[in-house]
C-alpha cells in the first residue's frame, strides 16, 4: 500500500496532517491528527524513495537509522498504520 492511497482515507475521515517528525535515511514519519476527540493521532512510517507503507516491526535493511525509529516507534506504537492488514485507530 502507498501512502497517498492511506492519506486518501486519512483525509476522508477527517484528518489533516499534523506534522513530520522524523526522517530516517531511508524512511519518514507523519503525524496525522482529527479534531474529533475520539480520533486518535495515527503516524504513518513510509519509504522516502517510494512511499511505499513499511510495517514498523520489519525495517528496511537499507535504513541507517534504525534505533532512533525503533524508539520513534515505541512512543506510538498503537497508533502506527500496519499495512500488513493490523489497520490503524482511526
Amino acid at each position: 500500500m502507498r501512502k497517498q492511497e492511506v492519506i486518501t482515507e486519512l483525509t476522508k475521515e477527517g484528518y489533516k496532517l499534523f506534522l513530520k517528525p522524523f526522517a530516517g535515511s531511508v524512511l519518514e514519519a507523519e503525524a496525522w491528527a482529527n479534531s474529533a476527540r475520539d480520533k486518535k493521532l495515527v503516524i504513518l512510517l513510509y519509504r522516502r524513495d517510494t512511499h511505499e507503507m513499511v510495517d514498523s516491526s520489519n525495517l528496511p535493511d537499507d535504513e541507517q537509522n534504525k534505533t532512533d525509529i525503533e524508539a520513534f516507534v515505541d512512543d506510538f506504537q498503537e497508533r502506527i498504520f500496519r499495512p500488513d492488514g493490523g489497520g490503524c485507530i482511526i
